[in-house]
């Protein structure tokens, strides 16, 4: 029997089925916008009811809050819905900021056959939104089905160079990424460039999408209550008030993205400060990340160890109430960015222009060994061209593997040379 496969196909063959695939999708959610154009009802002068496909990490929604901040102010008597997967984000700090009136949490990554989401879908179409606000990572083809009659649907859409040669390859990033859905049936858009746009200046698009004004401060408002500042003092009451306090999360190396230096390292590091500082070292962060934190208290006796023992807010709270906050890039980076705390974050595969400083630069630094691969943009992949990646892991990790102790405290030196005189 003859048997003909895609992998071993001529080039005719494969760039046909590519094509077939891409006008059929193509296809689809053309029939799909046309539907929506004759189901939907008129925008509304001003939404009543709002829905935002939204961001779970700590850093992304702390990245994404401005965008909440003027959502509210523009429309003050709407009731905004929150849509997401279930973090300790969505579970305690958004509904501390008072921003969103309801949350919503459901597990989309990874998603199952199209039956399993359909409750989710059926309660979007049961509460006849007058305005749905997608971020980036919002997966519109997923939700699309649910969303068609909403009136007025804005999200991002990604710039792109498209050349005759190159086309083929950018369709079928489309497909992957979902653009072709977004830039049929998106009626605001927030285009973005292929790369070295700040996450905050990204998100802000949207409501420059909307011609909804920004909100005065781009800075989020981090909501530490008395309870959580109560428990911060106490926790500091422990601590010697003659010395510096220092924050130290490692972060999992569960992660999928491998962007976490060795504890050793950081060990190194914090032993030295404990002594030249001097300095009490706190290590925060969640239990999985205790094994990590346990190494360094081996080769750094003296360090308080919180980990586990907090909740998200108190956890802030503590970093609020430290010197200098040092770690890998994590949301407790962003964290401590936002609330104004000194930073030393340890880079690798990030990318600083996308994700790393935008608040008071002076007041921070990022540790990067320099190559000419890094960053990579995703999961330690290189970089084909701007915004795409190769789909080939180096394997390697030298972006962190580079970076020795030495390099850090140097670095933190010449940055922070005030932390080495003696508190006033």
């Amino acid at each position: 029997m003859h048997e003909t496969r895609e992998s071993g196909a001529p080039l005719s063959y494969n760039f046909c089925v590519k094509a077939l695939r891409c006008a059929s999708s193509l296809a689809a959610t053309l029939a799909l916008r046309l539907c929506r154009n004759l189901r939907r009802g008129p925008a509304p002068a001003e939404p009543r009811r709002v829905l935002v496909l939204g961001y779970a990490a700590i850093g992304d929604l702390i990245f994404f809050q401005p965008v909440l901040e003027g959502l509210r102010r523009q429309y003050p008597m709407a009731r905004i819905v929150f849509l997401a997967n279930p973090y300790p984000t969505t579970r305690e700090y958004l509904p501390a900021t008072g921003l969103v009136d309801e949350i919503w949490l459901w597990e989309w990554e990874g998603a199952g056959s199209p039956s399993d989401a359909r409750p989710i879908l059926d309660r979007i179409r049961a509460a006849r939104f007058d305005l749905a606000v997608l971020t980036l990572s919002s997966p519109l083809h997923y939700f699309q089905s649910a969303l068609r009659d909403v009136p007025v649907l804005a999200g991002h859409c990604r710039k792109s160079r498209l050349s005759v040669r190159g086309w083929p390859a950018l369709a079928k990033r489309w497909l992957v990424t979902g653009e072709f859905a977004r830039r049929a049936l998106l009626d605001r858009r927030a285009d973005i460039e292929p790369a070295g746009v700040h996450a905050v200046e990204r998100n802000l698009r949207l409501l420059d999408a909307l011609g909804v004004p920004r909100p005065p401060q781009d800075r989020p408002r981090i909501p530490l209550s008395a309870g959580c500042r109560a428990f911060a003092d106490r926790v500091v009451a422990g601590l010697d008030p003659s010395r510096r306090r220092i924050a130290l999360h490692l972060g999992s190396t569960a992660g999928q993205y491998g962007k976490i230096w060795p504890a050793a390292r950081f060990a190194a590091v914090c032993r030295a400060l404990a002594d030249e500082l001097p300095a009490e070292i706190l290590a925060v962060g969640s239990a999985d990340e205790a094994p990590g934190v346990e190494e360094v208290r081996r080769l750094v006796p003296g360090l308080r160890s919180c980990v586990g023992q907090t909740r998200l807010l108190e956890t802030f709270a503590l970093i609020a109430r430290c010197d200098l906050f040092l770690g890998n890039d994590t949301g407790l980076a962003k964290a401590a960015m936002a609330m104004g705390v000194p930073t030393v974050t340890v880079l690798g595969l990030s990318d600083p222009a996308e994700i790393g400083i935008y608040w008071d630069p002076e007041k921070h630094l990022e540790v990067r060994a320099g190559l000419p691969c890094s960053p990579c943009a995703r999961l330690g992949m290189a970089v084909a061209e701007p915004g795409r990646a190769d789909y080939s892991n180096c394997g390697r990790r030298d972006c962190l593997d580079r970076i020795d102790a030495a390099a850090v405290l140097s670095a933190i030196r010449g940055r922070y040379p005030a932390l080495f005189r003696a508190p006033s």
